[in-house]
C-alpha cells in the first residue's frame, strides 16, 4: 500500500470512527436531546465535514478528489440524526469559509500545516495499524 493510500486510509478511519463511535450514543438519546444540544452536534457534523475538505485543498487535492470528498462528506451528513433540511447549504457554506481560510496562508504555512496533518495520520494509522 503507497504512503498515499496509507494516510487516505487512515484519515477515513479517523472520520469513520469518530462516526461509528457517535452514532449510537446519539441515535438512543436522539429524544432526549435538547434542541440546542442537536443544533451544536449538527454544527459540528457540518464544520468537521467542511474541515475534511479544507485539508485535502490545502495539500493539493485534485478537483476530482475534492468532488468525491465532497459526495462522501454530504452522504455521511445525510445520515446523522437530527440533521436538518438546509445541511447542503450549510455544508456549501462552511466549505467556503474553510477555503477561504486556507486561502490566507502562504505557500509555505500550507505545506507544513499539510505536513503536520499527514504525520499525525501516519501516527495514527501506525499505532492502530499494528
Amino acid at each position: 500500500m503507497s504512503r498515499i493510500m496509507r494516510i487516505r486510509s487512515a484519515a477515513a478511519m479517523l472520520a469513520a470512527s469518530f462516526v461509528v463511535l457517535a452514532q449510537p450514543a446519539l441515535a438512543q438519546a436522539e429524544n432526549d436531546i435538547p434542541p440546542e444540544v442537536q443544533a451544536q452536534l449538527t454544527n459540528s457534523y457540518i464544520e468537521m465535514a467542511a474541515g475534511f475538505y479544507g485539508i485535502g485543498v490545502m495539500c493539493g487535492a485534485s478537483d476530482a478528489e475534492l468532488e468525491e470528498s465532497r459526495n462522501k462528506q454530504l452522504a455521511m451528513l445525510a445520515k446523522q440524526p437530527g440533521i436538518p433540511a438546509d445541511y447542503e447549504q450549510r455544508y456549501e457554506a462552511a466549505i467556503a469559509k474553510s477555503e477561504a481560510e486556507v486561502a490566507k496562508l502562504s505557500p509555505a504555512e500550507r505545506k507544513q500545516t499539510c505536513d503536520e496533518i499527514k504525520q499525525s495520520v501516519e501516527d495514527f494509522a501506525a499505532k492502530y495499524q499494528n
